[in-house]
């Protein structure tokens, strides 16, 4: 996904040479960061779409298998929409709320309780909701203001 975000900087008119110089060294949230500075709100949520290939990747065997299995909630650090479409495809008969994202204080509140089922949380956000996207350090920050993550 790095490189993928140095390519789409590099498509425009930003700079990818910090986002690979923070990869090699292994930092991959600072090379998001790095990436994320460059770009605006609306090119992130184009960024995370083209990279998730939202709207053209379908779901695979591996998706009818895990809905197949009887889960009735699902927690996914993954932006795409697979699960959703892997849930109408292969069980159409449940019904799933929207996916609810780090933005959805309410609705989170609602989907901690042990008997909450019938869910697809994603903490780190849904490419249909750019506001909403976890990557960089900066974005960890605000979501969990309490939290000191690791610097190097």
């Amino acid at each position: 996904m790095i490189e993928e975000l140095a390519k789409f900087l590099e498509q425009g008119t930003g700079n990818a040479d910090l986002v690979r110089a923070e990869a090699r060294k292994g930092d991959l949230l600072q090379a998001a960061s790095y990436g994320f500075d460059q770009l605006t709100k609306q090119q992130i949520g184009e960024f995370i779409r083209e990279t998730c290939r939202y709207g053209r990747a379908r779901p695979q065997e591996i998706h009818r298998k895990i809905v197949s299995l009887g889960p009735r909630c699902f927690i996914t650090t993954n932006y795409d929409n697979l699960i959703e479409q892997s849930l109408r495809e292969w069980q159409p008969d449940r019904f799933y709320r929207p996916p609810i994202t780090n933005r959805q204080l309410t609705e989170t509140a609602e989907i901690v309780h042990a008997r909450a089922i019938d869910f697809i949380f994603k903490p780190h956000g849904d490419a249909a909701d750019s506001e909403s996207i976890i990557l960089t350090r900066e974005q960890y920050r605000r979501l969990l203001p309490q939290v000191k993550t690791k610097q190097h």
